[in-house]
């Protein structure tokens, strides 16, 4: 019995976060998103502004989910207002989203980020399809949803692509108000 308090206090000191081998991969999630943005050639694309997040800037998120101009997408408030990309954008953009590189796979684990929430939907337009990338950059997760199906990644990490994430989306937030957060 000693030893059992024993463990679970130093598990409540030391904390107990299993290895990656023991959260396991959703390999599943990862190989078909590859598959599926490799179909994702040179096309037209818009990009939708998520709403600030709701539970760590959740008072800035009730404003302006209450304004005129918000949509609903998947379960998720964007801004209306869509952003047409000129060819320089769109190239630049595409570059980093059809990547393989760009991502990796997502550790079947609870990130601590308060929920998936996406600050930017990448809408690709082909022959009367749209096929989302749902980008989140509070638990660096990136959803493709193709016909009612969803495709887990994280952003890759131990190189740039996380930054360059940032930087290529960072100039493309028009309508979301300013804060320390993404």
């Amino acid at each position: 019995m000693k030893r059992f308090v024993l463990g679970v206090v130093l598990m409540i000191f030391l904390g107990c976060s299993p290895s990656v081998t023991d959260l396991g991969y959703l390999d599943e999630d990862y190989e078909g998103f590859i598959e599926q943005i490799s179909k994702l050639e040179k096309t037209t694309m818009r990009l939708y502004e998520g709403l600030p997040h709701p539970e760590w800037e959740w008072q800035l998120f009730e404003t302006e989910s209450q304004k005129s101009g918000v949509i609903e997408r998947g379960g998720h408030l964007f801004y209306e207002q869509f952003q047409d990309l000129d060819e320089e954008s769109s190239s630049a953009l595409q570059t980093l989203l059809l990547n393989a590189d760009s991502y990796e796979r997502r550790v079947a684990s609870l990130k601590g980020c308060g929920g998936f929430h996406p600050d930017y939907d990448v809408v690709f337009l082909k022959e009367g399809e749209e096929v989302h990338l749902l980008i989140c950059f509070g638990c660096d997760e990136v959803n493709l949803v193709r016909n009612d199906k969803v495709y887990m990644v994280d952003i890759e990490g131990k190189g740039s692509a996380e930054e360059v994430f940032r930087e290529v989306l960072g100039g493309f937030r028009v309508q979301r108000p300013s804060t320390d957060l993404f």
